[in-house]
């Protein structure tokens, strides 16, 4: 990889002083945006970069691994907003894949070949391979001078003229701007000079000397370029978004902080402030015009056949529609688009194409751009020196964001600059000056077909040639994010009354030219209403006296008669009429204006009364767009209500087309209501996400091209005639066999919400020749429309849609398809655990964090694998576990309560389990689980302060049930693996009583253990006469007392002493004075001193055996003898080793239960337990009694600080917040130390 050149930091004392004038220009730069934006910004290092997902769990050819795309759907669904999901969704993604940032490569071009007639095609490449045979001559020209060679050999000359040959073409791609090769940049005059004539000097060459010379001098050539080749700007190719390919050629910052910069926010905002000053320039402003018209050029000679689209949007587009192009101060934002019609195999070789013509030209301009800023820094430092004019708002700043460009903020940026010792700031987050945004969307995606449909005949040529979308483009965006704002689901909220001028601006132009071009359009989008479908509707339109408001309501009805598809549905065209017309009259009270959203207009200085009515209208298509969707809701509430008679109806089309014969005409379900099969086929989770099916949809599907409408139609008729004739007075037939549809509406007008009106039921028209025959799938007997191309129908269905309530609803019906289809054909194998928890055979689930923040210790035991170990994990992402607890209802007679539900290997917070608060919790784990009837007789929330999550949790708990919690933050866990094992049989066999009783056990164990904790470092400080009198007064303390003051720091002694044995001597005599501290010497302990030789010149390398031998043997005792509450089986314990191990040794085992032994020691102050007992029963809360005293003894406070410096402040806290929650009723104190 190349070298980058490391860049002075600013603000750092002592930093070096900048002498390239292009890096002295982004220091201004950076320094104004640092003072407008209040952040510390700097200029960053360039690199190119190719960020994606890195595929790490899964591999792309696991053609049926791909249950983790159900997981990431799930992770995001109910987020709040679109860039919360992106959030949950980016998160769920890590689990299986890498975010990866590398050098940016050619598809299809592997290391060392050649493309398109370029050896090597990539400048970093050129540069590399220059480099390495440079290397590789001079490594020769050393060796032959070593060895005193006659003659310079080939293959030397051979490399530094190849090397010459790519460093030279690299030099010349510099100088692509015309007349810059008469510019003085100083490190290319000095890669020119040092390349002129060189390949002659090479090529005659007599000897070795002369050789080393040329190649020292080709070197510095070298290094001049690579200085040059770092630049100031960067290449990113972006392929992290599941919608699109993005990429970008922009000037690289980093946001430096005391903390870490989780806020997209302000990123987004420093990236406009920085690319706003930089792309101001006027001679920066003509070479961008001047590089998106070459590379126009380039996707042309790429593509001559038509199936691409290339355009410049946003902003800069908008001012080139106004014939202003000069006037913009914004990035250059462009779109191509490839023919999603395309099949695979001809768009994917198309794309590798583009996408490499891009990336080579992005390239190709980074090289440019050096040559271009260097020459042209005394201009632009001078401007940045030039005090600001006044600050001018311009809403063109504020043009249409691309849903790619919100995708691209949510995944973190790489790591801008490696960390070095001038760094200020332990934080840094990358921000930038974007200067080209080229995005491509992916295939197959609606994104793709939206823009195709939209824009295949809808760009504009403006007069230097520069592509761009009209009117028409610009007034949709708008109204889009307007009606999003509206509707509560815009991410950028606050720039509305921005967005609401640009759109009154695009619907007032300035000009007799625009106003001729603009009424053009709308008067297209009016012709397009059927002259008398929506006549009250257009009249109301036509009479608003501003020309915006008319033009905006006669657009927005085009959207909703083709929406809604009102020229095939008479009567709810008629009604829709009347219903507009009316509410039009009263639109100012019907809207209701979001507060965010009036307090944005009311701060927004240059809010003009003019755009007051601007809002009312938008606001009034919102709520129109509600009422029809709720409308649609009605009429398949009432379709449903005719299941009998309308069933039959598509039975007897169906049952002319027999599956048994093999048939030229295919008769299939299509639209809402083969959705509706196929989600209740698949049992799909979320039926709120289909469309209402509002129409039973039907198409005929020919396989042969040239087939006549009329006479499939005709084939049809009879049947449908002789079905309507028995029903008579329901139904009314309407065919159009010349034009190839055939309709049923309702014989008499239904009340259908608000409106009023016989709608159609039942439509069935001849579909357009397919790509390929239809695959059917037959569900409850009909034949419907097959997964893969009803997601292929939903999506070009969807792009011709414009109508933004409409469009949402169908866009989340295609999601829905999409993934039913994902799971359907790759179906996931049913999860044991779910299972048993649906047939109620899991007595008992344990619910772990992902962070495992308890380790291996928090698991299941081997003995529980692989038929009892009844666990999930709980991600980051919340949905997961909400979509896999979402089980149907139990069936007769099961009972699906758990004897032990534990929560466990998350870290605690207050009101927080790992990365989930108390509302994740309710959403994701109580709700379904309530709802799946899944209750708990005993539940373990097994980390610290779990207390706080009480009132959240306890509605699992059973009528009868108990819930164990901590009180404060403690280490001490219930359910270990050894709990686990000594409560298998009572788990397995559902028995509650053993249940109970394991708990209790193992709660007088642990709170012997937080007694021992809290004393442990006082016992291990203690005076030797401290600790004699306490054995005085507690004669039965001496054996556990002992084990902690002597046998470990004994042990400790005889282990890393073993090849010092004078100074062992030394250490373990001390114990034997007396009286002190031989009088608190345990008896045990005793023994093992008395082997101790009497004087340390015998202290021999046998007499240091016996002492390990009597080590030994007291650790074995300790750790099997039942006494000591460890009891681990004499076997296990002999056969492990004292000191060192690859596994568990016994001292290891000791060291670690020291609290445990500690806690034998009956003399010891008392730490009260952390963990509190609720009882439902009662609504009550059991703790230990020390602990409800207000305020705390200070004994207590002592203890509780030892094991916890914040447990004192804790304990209060937790009890008043529990109180004030309501979700206790009676605090009681303990009457044991278990609490049960």
């Amino acid at each position: 990889m190349v070298k980058r050149r490391h860049h002075a930091v600013i603000g750092v004392p002592n930093a070096a002083v900048f002498t390239d004038p292009g890096e002295d220009c982004l220091t201004l730069v950076a320094q104004k945006v640092s003072a407008s934006t209040h952040q510390t910004v700097v200029p960053a290092i360039p690199h190119d970069m190719a960020l994606s997902w890195k595929s790490v769990a899964v591999h792309p050819m696991q053609s049926l691994e791909t249950e983790y795309q159900g997981i990431v759907r799930d992770a995001g669904r109910d987020s709040g907003s679109p860039d919360a999901a992106l959030q949950a969704e980016s998160a769920a993604l890590s689990q299986f894949f890498s975010f990866d940032a590398a050098m940016p490569r050619l598809l299809g071009v592997g290391p060392g070949e050649g493309y398109e007639g370029l050896p090597v095609p990539l400048a970093d490449d050129q540069l590399r391979r220059a480099r390495q045979l440079e290397k590789s001559a001079r490594r020769g020209i050393d060796a032959a001078l070593a060895t005193a060679r006659p003659d310079p050999a080939g293959e030397v000359e051979a490399a530094l003229l190849e090397s010459w040959g790519l460093a030279s073409l690299l030099l010349e791609r510099f100088f692509a701007i015309p007349g810059s090769s008469r510019w003085r940049i100083p490190t290319l005059s000095q890669a020119r000079q040092n390349l002129d004539q060189l390949n002659l000097k090479i090529e005659t060459a007599t000897n070795w000397q002369q050789l080393q010379r040329y190649c020292a001098q080709l070197r510095a050539a070298l290094d001049a370029l690579e200085d040059a080749v770092s630049g100031y700007a960067s290449v990113q190719a972006i392929y992290f978004i599941d919608s699109f390919y993005l990429y970008r050629l922009l000037v690289p910052f980093q946001i430096e902080t005391q903390q870490k910069l989780d806020n997209n926010e302000v990123k987004i905002e420093v990236s406009g402030a920085l690319t706003k000053i930089i792309t101001a320039q006027p001679w920066l402003s003509v070479w961008l015009r001047d590089k998106l018209l070459d590379l126009r050029n380039r996707l042309t000679l790429e593509d001559p056949s038509g199936n691409v689209l290339f355009f410049l949007k946003g902003g800069r587009a908008i001012k080139y529609l106004e014939g202003d192009w000069q006037q913009g101060v914004n990035d250059w934002d462009t779109q191509i688009v490839i023919n999603p019609d395309l099949p695979p195999a001809v768009w994917y070789p198309l794309f590798r194409r583009i996408q490499n013509c891009v990336l080579l030209a992005l390239q190709q301009y980074r090289l440019e751009f050096y040559t271009l800023l260097y020459h042209n820094a005394p201009t632009f430092q001078a401007d940045l020196l030039r005090p600001p004019p006044p600050p001018a708002t311009d809403p063109v700043d504020d043009a249409p964001p691309d849903p790619q460009h919100g995708a691209a903020n949510q995944v973190p940026d790489p790591d801008p600059d490696p960390v070095t010792e001038a760094m200020g700031a332990p934080y840094r987050a990358a921000c930038k000056s974007e200067l080209i945004d080229v995005g491509l969307p992916r295939y197959d995606t609606v994104e793709a077909r939206e823009q195709w449909v939209q824009l295949r005949n809808g760009i504009i040529q403006g007069p230097d040639g520069m592509p761009f979308p009209g009117y028409l483009y610009y007034i949709n965006e708008y109204i889009v994010m307007l009606r999003q704002a509206f509707a509560g689901e815009s991410p950028s909220a606050h720039k509305a009354p921005k967005r609401f001028e640009r759109l009154y601006k695009l619907l007032s132009p300035t000009t007799p030219d625009l106003t001729q071009q603009l009424d053009t359009v709308v008067a297209h989008e009016r012709a397009l209403i059927p002259p008398q479908l929506l006549p009250l509707s257009v009249a109301a339109a036509e009479a608003q006296q501003d020309p915006a408001l008319r033009r905006l309501l006669l657009i927005q009805l085009q959207q909703f008669s083709a929406a809604y598809a009102l020229p095939a549905d008479p009567g709810f065209a008629a009604a829709f009429d009347s219903f507009f017309t009316t509410n039009l009259a009263n639109a100012d009270a019907l809207v209701a204006v979001p507060n965010g959203l009036q307090n944005s207009i009311a701060a927004y200085s240059d809010w003009q009364p003019a755009y007051n009515g601007l809002v009312t209208m938008i606001g009034f298509a919102q709520w129109v767009s509600n009422q029809i969707e709720a409308h649609l809701t009605d009429r398949a509430a009432f379709l449903t209500q005719q299941q009998q008679v309308m069933s039959g109806l598509v039975q007897a089309v169906a049952g002319i087309f027999s599956f048994r014969e093999e048939w030229e005409v295919e008769f299939a379900v299509v639209q809402a209501f083969a959705a509706q099969l196929q989600a209740d086929y698949t049992r799909y989770p979320h039926p709120e996400d289909l469309e209402p099916t509002a129409v039973l949809s039907t198409r005929l599907f020919a396989s042969a091209p040239n087939a006549s409408r009329e006479t499939l139609i005709e084939l049809v008729q009879p049947v449908v005639q002789a079905y309507v004739a028995q029903h008579a007075g329901v139904m009314v037939l309407n065919a159009e066999p010349q034009a190839g549809v055939l309709r049923v509406f309702w014989a008499t007008p239904v009340p259908l919400g608000q409106l009023t009106y016989a709608p159609l039921v039942f439509d069935l028209t001849v579909a357009e020749p397919p790509d390929g025959w239809p695959q059917l799938s037959y569900i409850w007997g009909l034949p419907v429309l097959a997964l893969r191309d009803l997601v292929k129908s939903y999506q070009r269905h969807t792009a011709r849609i414009e109508e933004y309530g409409r469009r949402r609803s169908l866009r989340a019906t295609t999601r829905a398809m999409m993934e039913i289809y994902t799971r359907a054909n790759n179906p996931e194998p049913a999860n044991p655990v779910l299972l048993a928890l649906t047939d109620g055979q899991a007595p008992y689930l344990k619910l772990s964090s992902i962070q495992r923040n308890g380790g291996p210790p928090g698991d299941f035991p081997p003995s529980y694998f692989p038929a009892q170990a009844f666990g999930l994990t709980l991600t980051q992402t919340p949905g997961t576990l909400a979509h896999d607890l979402a089980l149907p209802p139990p069936a007769a007679g099961v009972d699906r309560t758990l004897g032990l539900l534990v929560l466990n290997q998350g870290a605690g917070g207050w009101g927080t389990f790992a990365t989930w608060t108390a509302q994740n919790l309710r959403d994701a784990l109580v709700a379904p689980m309530l709802a799946a009837g899944i209750r708990a007789q005993a539940i373990v929330l097994d980390f610290s302060l779990s207390a706080s999550l009480l009132p959240a949790l306890a509605p699992l708990c059973a009528p009868d049930g108990i819930i164990l919690s901590t009180l404060y933050t403690t280490e001490l866990r219930v359910m270990t693996r050894q709990a686990w094992t000594a409560m298998q049989a009572a788990l397995t066999a559902h028995n509650q009583p053993q249940i109970t009783d394991g708990l209790k056990d193992r709660l007088g164990v642990l709170a012997a253990i937080n007694t021992g904790l809290s004393n442990l470092q006082s016992v291990r400080t203690a005076q030797w006469g401290a600790i004699e009198a306490h054995i005085r007064q507690y004669p039965n303390d001496r054996d556990p007392l002992s084990i902690i003051r002597v046998l470990v720091p004994m042990g400790q002694d005889i282990r890393f002493e073993a090849a010092n044995l004078p100074q062992l001597y030394t250490a373990l005599a001390a114990y034997k004075q007396r009286p002190l501290p031989w009088e608190a010497v345990g008896y045990h302990e005793r023994t093992i001193l008395d082997l101790l030789p009497a004087q340390a010149g015998l202290m021999t390398a046998a007499a240091y055996g016996d002492l390990l031998a009597a080590l030994t043997r007291r650790v074995q005792s300790i750790l099997s003898d039942p006494a000591y509450g460890i009891g681990l089986p004499p076997a296990t314990v002999a056969a492990m080793p004292l000191f060192d191990g690859p596994d568990e040794t016994l001292w290891s085992l000791l060291r670690a239960h020291q609290p445990q032994l500690l806690a034998l020691a009956q003399g010891l102050p008392r730490c009260p337990t952390p963990f509190a007992l609720y009882q439902a029963t009662g609504n009550r809360l059991i703790l230990d009694g020390s602990l409800l005293d207000t305020p705390l003894a200070p004994g207590v406070v002592t203890q509780l600080t030892a094991v916890d410096p914040q447990a004192p402040q804790q304990v209060p806290r937790m009890l008043g917040t529990l109180q004030q929650s309501g979700a206790i009723g009676l605090f009681l104190p303990a009457q044991t130390a278990a609490l049960l």
